[in-house]
């Protein structure tokens, strides 16, 4: 399932750091939902989100700790898996907070006034091509334990191809699609940039564009679906299909 919700704001200001605004809003959303029944399936510990999202703005100016916006509005593109009824748990939760006063930094609030359902395309072949969605991007990461640090991977990397596919397999393993089925998928970035983002104190570098994959369909359908890569359920990875019959 896919969602776009659509927020009006106060004012036109937000923190660069905007991604974990939408991290609380889910938070607040399944918190509230049936006494917050479902809160700890999504929340609980480090388990695994099978869902991303991206946050799409007017006329944004990203200045050094702060966001202008065009227009004092954004949009949020949300995507769910179908399984064990993930999407309808998250649709629910989020339409029970319409038209209720969300508190932000520099004396905004956001209220979510509408919600609309989009197309989502079924995955038939095993070659496609993923474009990252507007507002989003590809997130690798790779967590020294010896180090307690994390470093993170783009296209242009010598390792990225291996930490991406090491991210992937333990992405699918947790969801329950098989080691086996994932460490046989192939990619190869066509049409690529690097974007710095900002996400809880400090900068991460991500990959922007289009990328190829070769993989099992219902693999390719659930990355497609749940979001792709490190942090996906914290606003990176979500994708669009932009070609599956062209091979």
């Amino acid at each position: 399932m896919k969602l776009e919700l659509n927020f009006s704001l106060r004012n036109l200001e937000l923190p660069l750091d905007y991604r974990k605004i939408m991290i609380s809003f889910i938070k607040k959303s399944l918190t509230e939902a049936k006494g917050g029944e479902y809160f700890d399936r999504f929340y609980k510990d480090t388990i695994a989100k099978s869902f991303s999202f991206s946050i799409v703005f007017s006329r944004p100016d990203f200045q050094k700790e702060k966001i202008i916006l065009g227009k004092p509005q954004m949009k949020v593109l949300f995507s769910a898996v179908d399984q064990d009824k993930v999407a309808l748990i998250m649709y629910s939760a989020f339409i029970a907070q319409k038209n209720k006063s969300f508190p932000l930094p520099y004396s905004n609030e956001m209220k979510l006034v509408a919600i609309h359902e989009k197309k989502t395309e079924k995955i038939v072949t095993n070659k496609v091509i993923f474009q990252t969605a507007l507002g989003s991007g590809l997130c690798i990461r790779d967590h020294d334990r010896e180090q307690n640090a994390d470093n993170y991977y783009v296209y242009t990397d010598d390792l990225f191809l291996e930490k991406l596919k090491m991210v992937l397999v333990n992405q699918a393993v947790r969801a329950g699609l098989g080691k086996n089925k994932a460490e046989s998928l192939k990619c190869k970035p066509l049409n690529c940039k690097t974007v710095p983002v900002k996400h809880y104190n400090r900068f991460i570098p991500v990959s922007t564009g289009l990328f190829q994959f070769e993989a099992e369909s219902d693999l390719l359908q659930y990355f497609y679906d749940a979001g792709m890569g490190s942090r996906h359920s914290a606003g990176f990875g979500l994708l669009e299909l932009i070609a599956q019959d062209l091979f």
